[in-house]
């Protein structure tokens, strides 16, 4: 009952938080609402950290309460900001490529939320971590006596669970896996009003690692369906030319640097390099080097995997691995060869559809050169990480690719 009511103040936040923005009401508002006060959550528990303020009830929620005050008593102006039209989902019937979608939501929900966490780095990273410090009141940035692998990662994932758990008198890992279930489906349905292509969302959600990774508590999920939010935005900012979007654009990719350190070079770099120089950047920017910046002055390595990460030097067998793991080991599927490969033959208006290349290309060539070119190069060949980080370009490349053919039709 508790965690319902948490789960409602949130989203009852973003809904404002929305509403400020100039989105309008609906069904869009209300699916963006919970990826919104995703990041609104980490950036209460980032000021709380930054004080040395326990994280309590009181704190935690105290400080949400206020801002849903706050936002209520602004009301009025955010309701003249949504007189604005936005684009809304139209009516459709209903499509076979539904089905597609049930088995891969089922084992979600399944692995997600019925079954105890038993993958690996939600055992030793993402839930360990948020538990221990709902327990310790406070972020932990150590291992903690080896429970925790990577206590250097950026923390969103964790203040959504810690503080959908406040008021609770235990850890309970089904709430904890529920909440970013929820955040899932809630970013996959928003996705699906904003492009209106139910073919995008069905190519992304049953590529076998997505798949798989949807139902196991992997922030590269989390990561990607930030970085895909704010490139649908963009794309829409570009078809309607009405700043919100951009701004949204702009929030979403932040919260990809709050979600995995990989976020600030394979999202946020990226994202600059298309957008240019509009002032809604500055919102990225500013959300974003919050966290280096608190990192380095704590001395937290920004990197995954410490400073050998920036050792330079094509690696042994990494390129032929890099092939492989691409066109035959499948657990990206054709997807990613056959985005790209129409992406880079299709493309009609080099003034528009080639600037919307850019995020997806970039982050590609930048995870190719981290994986062959440094010490990172481990990773690719024991199978650990690289087909994780290829979820972000390949979902990106879905979006870019379905947005080539709209003018066709």
């Amino acid at each position: 009952m508790i965690f319902a009511l948490i789960l409602i103040g949130l989203i009852l936040e973003g809904w404002l938080i929305l509403g400020l923005i100039g989105l309008s009401k609906g069904w869009l508002r209300f699916t963006l609402a919970l990826p919104i006060s995703a990041l609104t959550c980490t950036l209460i528990i980032f000021i709380l950290t930054i004080f040395k303020i326990s994280l309590t009830p009181i704190s935690i929620l105290g400080l949400n309460l206020i801002l849903i005050i706050v936002l209520l008593l602004i009301r009025k102006r955010i309701n003249e900001l949504t007189n604005k039209r936005t684009n809304q989902l139209t009516n459709k019937p209903i499509n076979f490529l539904y089905l597609l979608l049930i088995p891969t939501l089922i084992y979600a929900f399944a692995h997600s939320v019925v079954l105890p966490t038993f993958h690996y780095d939600s055992a030793t990273n993402w839930n360990q971590r948020s538990q221990i410090s709902f327990y310790e009141k406070q972020i932990v940035f150590e291992t903690h006596n080896d429970l925790i692998k990577k206590p250097h990662y950026p923390f969103l994932y964790h203040s959504l669970q810690i503080t959908t758990h406040q008021l609770q008198p235990e850890w309970n890992d089904h709430f904890a896996n529920t909440i970013h279930f929820l955040f899932n489906i809630s970013a996959l349905i928003a996705l699906l009003l904003m492009t209106k292509s139910l073919l995008a969302l069905v190519l992304i959600v049953t590529t076998p690692l997505f798949a798989m990774h949807l139902g196991g508590g992997y922030a590269d999920v989390t990561l990607t369906l930030f970085a895909l939010l704010s490139f649908a935005s963009y794309l829409e900012f570009k078809k309607s030319d009405e700043r919100l979007w951009l701004i949204l654009s702009a929030i979403f990719i932040s919260a990809c640097v709050w979600a995995k350190s990989e976020g600030l070079l394979l999202c946020l770099l990226p994202w600059l390099l298309m957008v240019g120089i509009k002032k809604p950047a500055l919102i990225a920017i500013g959300l974003s080097l919050l966290w280096p910046i608190f990192a380095v002055l704590k001395g937290i390595p920004l990197s995954p995997h410490g400073t050998s990460d920036l050792s330079i030097g094509l690696q042994t067998g990494a390129i032929t691995e890099v092939l492989k793991v691409i066109f035959i080991s499948g657990s990206i599927g054709p997807v990613l060869p056959v985005t790209l490969a129409i992406a880079l033959f299709r493309i009609r208006n080099p003034k528009s559809e080639i600037r919307n290349l850019i995020f997806p290309l970039t982050s590609l060539i930048l995870i190719l050169c981290i994986y062959t070119l440094t010490p990172n190069a481990e990773y690719l060949i024991n199978g650990q990480s690289f087909d994780r980080q290829l979820l972000l370009p390949t979902a990106l490349f879905v979006l870019n690719f379905l947005d080539l053919l709209k003018p066709s039709k």
